[in-house]
């Protein structure tokens, strides 16, 4: 045996999660049913490895955390999820998310931990390096699988971001069915958000060469919703207002839980993403996007035209901006003041609420962007038939 060969200290069998006593971070929302343990240490080298596997009810991985002396520590987060396509292919989707955190910075992250929990903002501190997803599909006839996959590597010291879409030989009976594999790469720049377009190579897949979303295609259901929002800010000119982006946000309101997919909240400048609304496709998810972004610009307008409370994201924006001078956004104003002194909830009402100007104005735009979205990435979906179409 060398000095770098690894050696099993102890081994920890699975065991429900009530029983753990390790002090492994965890970063997932899923409350974890089993959890185990694996520690190495290595030859001559001082400290010992530490892998904890946190599972859910099913026995599937929902993360696992890797505690490496005097490395950062990272943790992977997986989320999962079934989809059928068509009447004969089987698919079960895998997304891998993967965080790190220095060690330098660990302390000040436990310091506030608990004030940080009760906000869910666990990933607070930690750097998100990749998401990866893995599309295993199976026809449930002939029995062939096909993996694809799409990945997002996060390269923040050269401010871009590295996306992957692939689909590998298909396989049956054991064998490689086709060798043919398909392969969409290129580069995002952090600053714009935009498509490096000269870093374009691909291989097999078509896609709209004028696709306006194609840097949204790659992302999970989830992890779209901050990025797409922020797009949308930068493309109606709203984007240095500074608005946030909450993408754990509960409402206290029992119907908003399971009705409410997001909301703009003028008092404290934050679009508000409902963690317990769960989306059918990312399709919906860049509609709900934009539709709050354009009330973004409403209560702008509203802020403007007096409609303000003192020590509110709105009171700032009229000390920043001012009443309105131009006759015709006067008018605009106008009617969105008008829409939110006189806005019903749709809890209420719910033909009243979509009757309400604002809501009107924003469902519109909402709709036209999902068109857009759709009708863009047809080329992308035909090309990769075995990723679920609510996907892509």
């Amino acid at each position: 045996m060398t000095r770098s060969d690894f050696y099993l200290i102890s081994k920890t069998p699975r065991i429900l999660f009530a029983q753990y006593k390790g002090k492994a971070q965890r970063l997932s929302n899923e409350f974890p049913h089993t959890v185990e343990e694996v520690i190495v240490g290595r030859r001559g080298v001082k400290g010992q490895r530490i892998v904890t596997t946190f599972r859910n009810a099913k026995g599937e991985i929902i993360e696992r955390s890797f505690d490496y002396p005097r490395k950062p520590l990272r943790n992977v987060v997986y989320t999962h999820s079934d989809h059928v396509i068509g009447e004969e292919e089987y698919v079960k989707s895998t997304t891998r998310k993967e965080y790190s955190i220095p060690r330098t910075i660990l302390k000040t992250y436990k310091e506030f931990q608990q004030a940080l929990n009760e906000i869910r903002a666990k990933t607070f501190l930690w750097t998100h390096n990749k998401t990866e997803t893995n599309h295993l599909s199976e026809n449930i006839n002939t029995g062939e699988k096909i993996l694809s996959r799409t990945s997002i590597i996060n390269m923040e010291n050269i401010g871009k971001q590295i996306h992957r879409f692939v689909e590998f030989p298909h396989v049956l009976g054991g064998k490689i069915k086709k060798y043919i594999t398909k392969f969409l790469y290129f580069e995002v720049d952090n600053a714009s958000g935009k498509v490096l377009q000269d870093s374009i190579f691909s291989d097999g897949i078509k896609f709209h060469r004028g696709d306006q979303f194609l840097q949204f295609r790659a992302y999970d259901i989830d992890g779209v919703k901050e990025p797409a929002t922020r797009k949308f800010m930068h493309d109606r000119k709203v984007d240095k207002l500074g608005v946030t982006v909450d993408t754990q946000y509960i409402p206290a309101d029992d119907e908003e839980k399971t009705r409410l997919a997001a909301c703009f909240f003028p008092s404290t400048g934050s679009v508000s993403f409902n963690m317990l609304h769960k989306p059918k496709s990312k399709t919906a998810v860049i509609g709900t996007a934009r539709h709050e972004v354009e009330h973004i610009w409403h209560y702008l307008l509203d802020a403007r035209n007096g409609g303000h409370e003192d020590g509110t994201w709105q009171a700032t924006m009229f000390q920043q901006f001012g009443p309105i001078k131009n006759k015709t956004l006067q008018q605009e104003a106008n009617k969105c003041t008008d829409a939110i002194e006189n806005y019903v909830e749709f809890t209420k009402d719910y033909q009243a609420y979509l009757r309400n100007y604002i809501e009107a104005e924003a469902h519109r735009e909402g709709r036209l962007t999902r068109e857009k979205y759709d009708r863009q990435g047809e080329k992308l979906r035909q090309s990769l038939p075995h990723i679920p179409k609510e996907l892509l």
